[in-house]
């Protein structure tokens, strides 16, 4: 099974649409993603000026897998 969690440290995402369908606008903090599967987010960038990490992290058989990049 392949799913990853989506995450971008100490920032708000807010949903707004998945597979391309509208959906009732949501803010997390995190989100998965299923194989295949897409997701429309905005991301509220109003923290200070600095580096955060972005975040991708592999779950269940991919539980050791991860990814991050610096965003500034």
């Amino acid at each position: 099974m392949l799913f990853i969690q989506v995450s971008i440290d100490q920032h708000i995402f807010t949903i707004i649409a998945t597979d391309g369908v509208d959906v009732d606008a949501m803010n997390v903090t995190s989100f998965v993603i299923h194989g295949g599967e897409r997701f429309d987010a905005v991301v509220a960038a109003d923290q200070n000026a600095s580096n955060y990490w972005f975040r991708v992290q592999g779950m269940a058989d991919c539980r050791n897998q991860s990814q991050v990049a610096v965003i500034r």
